[in-house]
């Protein structure tokens, strides 16, 4: 039952990637789904999923809409933008994660 799960849950995490059709950002979006699917996997019920997966798209979308449409993209802000939805986005985990009773596999 146990390695059934791990498929189910690593499955998941493909068909997330792959339901995205830019292959250029397939990398990044494999560690949203890893980050995902442990989170799903530790913890009880997709609330937390959903905020993680909400601050990882509203970190892409700031991005997307922070410069004029056509401006040239100023490599440093967009890079700094992204390690800060980067680090906002972990801490968001880090503090649902903390919430998670490793024994029962479920929030406290």
């Amino acid at each position: 039952l146990h390695s059934r799960r791990n498929l189910a849950l690593y499955v998941t995490a493909l068909l997330f990637v792959l339901c995205h059709p830019e292959p250029r950002l397939w990398p990044a979006l494999a560690v949203v789904a890893l980050a995902l699917t442990l989170l799903r996997a530790l913890g009880q019920g997709l609330f937390p999923c959903i905020l993680l997966h909400a601050s990882f798209n509203a970190t892409t979308l700031a991005m997307a809409f922070s410069r004029a449409p056509d401006a040239p993209i100023d490599r440093q802000p967009a890079i700094a933008f992204v390690i800060g939805g980067t680090l906002v986005s972990l801490v968001l985990a880090t503090a649902l994660l903390r919430e998670v009773d490793l024994d029962r596999r479920e929030f406290a």
